[in-house]
């Protein structure tokens, strides 16, 4: 089977188990048994694999069509400049959350004088503090998680990055009383809505990491009580929301700080996706 047969068959074989990216997961998990990048891909398109690359491929696809996602089955995922471990004991990283990412560096660049400590709650694989570090090297960071199998995968991608963490396993918050900046991805998921979620979400990613109750806010709320606790609040939070929450998040942060300002963003596909909260 050359390369390009084999991009065929294994977006047919996709679609036919109504994979809806097909044709994209066909060619990265291609990629990954090939060794070669997009480019090369379609340049050496007549170059025949070898048996044991063409038995993992087909393995691939088999998973791939049973809607297994492609970073659990390569085992990592892009986030960024970074490649990430990750494992179903993680939600896989987004294209969204780098957006997050990015209004965060921002403030830094903005107030860097008066920022030493950045805490990133519920970290997952790490891909949020992992990525503030790459770029701000000279701060101290902080990320916590409730999993000890999630704090796990993402001490080993700092490991292997390189970067200086503080990793703490607790209850969001729990037994930390002060940061600068705090960062949060929590789950905001109404929980109504996990039964909607596509296959590949709904049926492989943690729902520890989801379901953020009625609401969506149910986890919200339990940080911003604790942070309302601490001694010196911090001077500004990011998190990333649901799409439904444009006018419930603010009115939720509003009822625990009045005079916070609070701005709401978009992500690149016009979705309420960010808050800014500046204390």
């Amino acid at each position: 089977m050359t390369i390009r047969q084999a991009v065929v068959w294994g977006t047919q074989y996709l679609t036919d188990h109504q994979v809806a990216d097909a044709l994209s997961s066909a060619r990265l998990l291609l990629m990954e048994v090939a060794g070669l990048d997009a480019t090369s891909l379609i340049t050496r398109g007549d170059d025949v694999l070898t048996i044991e690359q063409q038995t993992k491929y087909e393995n691939f696809i088999t998973l791939r069509s049973q809607h297994q996602p492609v970073a659990y089955i390569l085992g990592h995922q892009p986030f960024g400049n970074l490649d990430l471990i990750v494992t179903p004991d993680t939600l896989i990283p987004r294209t969204e959350t780098e957006q997050l990412v990015q209004l965060v560096l921002a403030y830094i660049d903005q107030h860097v004088e008066s920022i030493a400590t950045v805490i990133d709650v519920a970290t997952g694989s790490g891909a949020i503090i992992l990525a503030l570090a790459s770029a701000k090297p000279q701060l101290h960071y902080i990320a916590t998680d409730i999993s000890p199998a999630a704090l796990t995968v993402a001490k080993q991608n700092a490991t292997r990055l390189g970067l200086n963490v503080e990793f703490k396993e607790t209850d969001l918050l729990a037994g930390i009383t002060s940061a600068d900046v705090v960062v949060a991805n929590l789950p905001y998921v109404p929980s109504a809505r996990l039964a909607r979620l596509a296959t590949d979400v709904r049926d492989y990613e943690p729902h520890l990491a989801l379901d953020g109750g009625p609401d969506g806010l149910d986890l919200y709320r339990k940080l911003f009580e604790q942070l309302a606790a601490w001694p010196k609040l911090p001077q500004a939070i990011f998190c990333e929301i649901d799409e439904t929450h444009t006018a419930s998040f603010p009115d939720l942060v509003q009822s625990v700080w009045p005079t916070a300002q609070v701005t709401i963003s978009q992500d690149l596909a016009g979705l309420t996706r960010y808050a800014q909260i500046i204390l």
